[in-house]
């Protein structure tokens, strides 16, 4: 009995903590006047920078830079 509690208990923990970081996963709105315009596939990019010159640095997730530069081309090297 106080096995079949203690895994319930358990199981609503681990679905209340999903439910809580579930809601970061949603899309997000934009605001007014802003539009999503998509630069590259397969990066996993957790920050970026604008360059003066126009190019986009991007910060992948295991550490990466990458360079997309003013014409929207993925250079095919990483910068770090």
């Amino acid at each position: 009995m106080k096995s079949a509690i203690s895994n319930l208990l358990r199981t609503a923990v681990w679905l209340l903590a999903f439910l809580f970081f579930a809601k970061n996963l949603t899309a997000t709105n934009l605001p007014f006047g802003f539009v999503e315009v998509k630069l590259a596939d397969g990066l996993d990019a957790v920050g970026m920078a604008l360059a003066p010159d126009g190019r986009l640095f991007v910060l992948e997730k295991f550490g990466q830079v990458r360079i997309i530069d003013s014409t929207g081309q993925l250079l095919p090297e990483p910068f770090l």
